[in-house]
């Protein structure tokens, strides 16, 4: 089925437990209603990540897989791709950049004092 386009990207990848299962199943169907699902697992976790929308290869970057080939297995992308992983990643992104900015604020008085 020519024309059917991917689900719309994740809007934020922080806000992805309340839109990951329903954005799954979307994606899920969009697989096998375009027959994309006979395509090659290195193929479909490209358009997995491509749908998924400009945080995804962040995301998917650091994870670790007990087989190398796991990686090209969209199943298994999608399995560890849950919203857990993915919230997980973004709060410990926010939560360095967030100490740098605390760090980064503090101010010392001449006197030596941070304030």
């Amino acid at each position: 089925m020519e024309g059917l386009k991917p689900p719309q990207p994740l809007a934020s990848l922080s806000d992805a437990g309340k839109e990951w299962p329903t954005w799954r199943e979307h994606f899920e169907y969009y697989l096998k209603a375009t027959k994309k699902n006979k395509e090659d697992g290195e193929t479909q976790v490209a358009i997995l990540l491509t749908a998924m929308g400009r945080d995804a290869i962040g995301v998917f970057k650091p994870f670790t897989w007990e087989d190398a080939s796991h990686s090209d297995d969209v199943k298994k992308v999608l399995d560890k791709t849950s919203s857990q992983d993915i919230i997980s990643q973004k709060q410990m992104k926010r939560m360095k950049d967030s100490s740098f900015f605390e760090e980064s604020r503090r101010w010392v008085s001449p006197s030596g004092r941070s304030t």
